[in-house]
C-alpha cells in the first residue's frame, strides 16, 4: 500500500474565514481545516470530519495535531452574544497560528484478478 502526503498550513486568514462562515454555513465544508485544505486544493470539494478530510473523491487521514485543532475550533462560539472568556479563547487559538501538519492519503493497490 502506498500513501501520498500533503502538507497543510492553517493560517490566521483561514481562522478569520472559518469564523465568519461558522455563523451561517455548514461546518464540515467551512471549518478551520476545510479553509486551509481548500487553499491546497482550490478546485476540489472539501469536507472535514474529526479524523479525516475528503478532497474530491480522495480520503486523507488527519494526524492527531489536526484533530486537536478541530476540537479547539469546534469548542468556540461565534454567535452574537459571545462572552469575554469565549473571545479570549478564540484570540488564543488565532494567536497560535500558523500551524502546519501533514495529512496522508491511503491508496489501495488494485486487487489482482
Amino acid at each position: 500500500m502506498k500513501s501520498n502526503t500533503v502538507e497543510i498550513t492553517v493560517t490566521k486568514k483561514n481562522f478569520d474565514a472559518a469564523s465568519a462562515a461558522a455563523k451561517h454555513q455548514q461546518l464540515t465544508t467551512t471549518c478551520l481545516l476545510a479553509q486551509a485544505i481548500k487553499e491546497a486544493f482550490p478546485k476540489k470539494r472539501v469536507s472535514v470530519s474529526s479524523t479525516y478530510a475528503e478532497v474530491g473523491k480522495k480520503i486523507f487521514n488527519l494526524p492527531v495535531r489536526a484533530q486537536k485543532l478541530i476540537e479547539r475550533f469546534d469548542n468556540l462560539f461565534f454567535g452574537p452574544d459571545v462572552s469575554k472568556a469565549e473571545k479570549n479563547q478564540a484570540a488564543r487559538l488565532r494567536a497560535a497560528l500558523p500551524i502546519t501538519f501533514k495529512m496522508t492519503e491511503e491508496i489501495q493497490e488494485a486487487a489482482a484478478a
